[in-house]
């Protein structure tokens, strides 16, 4: 099944997430080749592609700042954007995606909400 964008679904405008929006106290510098490859995801999810992009690498080398600038950046081109973190001895199952589902379902708008309910119900009973 070929996955299309909800028509009817009013445009959302979801706050970011509190631990996103703070602002550096320095310029980032040396990350041209990460932001573009975030620049080009981003380009192809407007052009309604399905795109994730995922972050790793050694500790303390910038997974973090990247994917705050990123993030910034992209809601200022009014991309809804959500966190979810993981913590080394967390419990809570699938915890990045619970913390980041309730955010949006925080944040938006209800109609939005319901029109998602709808068809995630019309796909299940496919």
């Amino acid at each position: 099944m070929k996955w299309e964008p909800l028509p009817e679904a009013p445009p959302v405008r979801v706050p970011l997430p509190p631990r996103l929006a703070v602002s550096a106290a320095v310029a980032m510098v040396g990350r041209a080749a990460e932001q573009a490859v975030v620049a080009r995801g981003w380009a192809q999810a407007r052009d309604g592609q399905r795109r994730v992009l995922l972050l790793s690498g050694e500790p303390g080398i910038g997974k973090t700042r990247l994917a705050t600038e990123a993030a910034l950046a992209l809601h200022a081109e009014d991309a809804t954007v959500l966190l979810g973190t993981c913590d080394e001895d967390a419990s809570l199952p699938y915890q990045p995606f619970v913390e980041a589902l309730r955010h949006y379902v925080a944040h938006a708008p209800e109609e939005v909400l319901r029109t998602h309910c709808r068809s995630t119900a019309a796909s299940s009973a496919a």
